[in-house]
């Protein structure tokens, strides 16, 4: 009855937005203020362009508060009161800078707010303007802000994620690499929120930030699916209700996951379009998708795509090996596994861990042997597994954390590889202590996950 209620006030008109939208157009209300003086002969002009959206409850006091705010009132709910005051005090300070200098340029300032994105779960509102005081050139500024429906809540960072340095790489990767002198060099965040866009988040730069002015604000588009590891599961559910109601379709059905699509989600990449051949999984494609977008290229060695294993062995400065196979489940699903061993890696900055631009969290899924190799850089051995579960009637393919599927490994001081297999079910694993020690553990592939077998000490 609430999500009704909402859908009845956020929505006035009963027509579609689109041949495509099944969401309904949104009735909104158009403000046009503008007022100008003029000091000898030089002039300010003042002039906003307001898309109000009618609707109702605690999100119409959230907007019209931000709106407020925008026009640098933030105690105001009225907003043609507010507006009457800014350009007031715009023009004071205009003629008491004109004055001061003895004339002057012309200044300017234009601001347009209006809707971008919507549907019944939140409001994206957007905000573009120029702001001019004389001098070579004024301030743009470009951005959104996003509302929740159901009690106004202007969504921030800490709203989106609490892990937002591992986005660096899918956001950075999104930019215009026409922008920057080396784009291959991970971005910091940034400081402006991200908001939504039906199934996209959006990451705006402020000009200056990470490029010239001339660069002006970059921005980057990146599907929710391809942050979802990272993202808090309320923002994942807006996406999703998006998509519902954009289509009418639960997410993960309909022509959109028909054939390739971007909305296949991959820890750091969507899948190739061959991933299954013939009703078989692609092995190759799966591994160069996890693999290939952290910067790794490799040829494998042993491919193998009738019994679902990839290998890959390389020697140069240190050594790095690859081996992924997949499991056909008792439930009709499959069980993928990817494991890489990788000695030799440098990264600056050993508090971070971050390398090959991609910043790993200590947990028994990743592991470091950290060793300082001067200037500031660390010679590491590094390992890691992933485990993910691939659905054939919805085609997805979702990484899980469920260390129960490796019969529940425990955190391991030391260096830990698993060795899967080409041809059987069963996993080992090898483990090396700090003194060089080396045993080996098998895991028993049960139909659905693996348990512990029996530990050796043999090299």
């Amino acid at each position: 009855m609430v999500i009704m209620a909402m859908m009845t006030m956020l929505f006035a008109f009963a027509q579609k937005a689109s041949a495509e939208s099944l969401i309904p157009r949104m009735a909104t209300k158009q403000i046009s203020m503008r007022d100008s003086i003029k000091v000898g002969e030089d002039y300010c002009r003042y002039t906003v362009q307001i898309e109000l959206p009618m609707v109702d409850g605690p999100v119409r006091d959230s907007i019209n508060a931000f709106v407020c705010a925008m026009l640098d009132q933030e105690n105001y709910d009225n907003i043609e009161k507010a507006f009457k005051k800014t350009s007031k005090e715009y023009f004071d300070n205009y003629r008491k800078e004109t004055e001061e200098a003895g004339g002057g340029l012309p200044w300017y300032y234009e601001m347009e707010i209006g809707v971008t994105s919507y549907c019944s779960q939140y409001i994206t509102m957007s905000v573009v303007g120029y702001d001019y005081l004389g001098g070579a050139h004024g301030m743009p500024f470009d951005f959104c802000v996003t509302f929740l429906t159901s009690n106004g809540k202007r969504l921030g960072w800490k709203d989106f994620t609490s892990r937002g340095e591992f986005m660096r790489p899918t956001i950075s990767k999104a930019l215009d690499p026409d922008l920057f002198d080396d784009p291959t060099k991970i971005k910091p965040l940034p400081a402006r929120t991200p908001w939504l866009k039906g199934t996209m988040l959006v990451f705006k730069y402020c000009p200056y930030e990470i490029t010239s002015f001339a660069g002006g604000m970059p921005e980057a588009e990146v599907h929710f699916t391809k942050l979802e590891e990272y993202l808090k599961p309320e923002i994942v559910e807006l996406c999703k209700a998006y998509y519902k109601e954009d289509t009418g379709m639960e997410y993960g059905t309909g022509p959109d996951f028909e054939g390739e699509t971007e909305a296949r989600p991959m820890l750091y990449n969507e899948l190739d379009a061959d991933f299954m051949v013939n009703g078989t999984p692609n092995i190759r494609s799966f591994v160069e998708a996890t693999l290939g977008s952290l910067g790794y290229e490799f040829e494998p060695e042993n491919y193998d795509l009738r019994n679902g294993y990839f290998q890959i062995t390389e020697e140069g400065d240190g050594m790095f090996r690859v081996n992924a196979a997949y499991w056909n489940r008792n439930d009709g699903k499959k069980l993928f596994i990817i494991s890489w061993d990788n000695t030799g890696v440098e990264f600056a900055d050993k508090r971070t861990g971050e390398c090959r631009g991609v910043k790993y969290a200590s947990s028994p899924w990743m592991h470091f042997d950290v060793e300082n190799a001067g200037d500031g850089y660390y010679r590491t051995e590094e390992s890691g597994y992933l485990t993910y579960i691939f659905n054939e009637k919805t085609r997805m393919l979702e990484l899980k954390y469920d260390i129960s599927i490796l019969g529940n490994l425990s955190e391991f001081n030391g260096h830990r590889y698993l060795i899967l297999p080409q041809k059987g079910k069963d996993i080992k694993v090898m483990e090396k202590d700090g003194d060089g020690n080396c045993r080996y553990r098998t895991l028993r592939w049960n139909g659905m996950s693996f348990r512990d077998g029996l530990h050796s000490n043999d090299d």
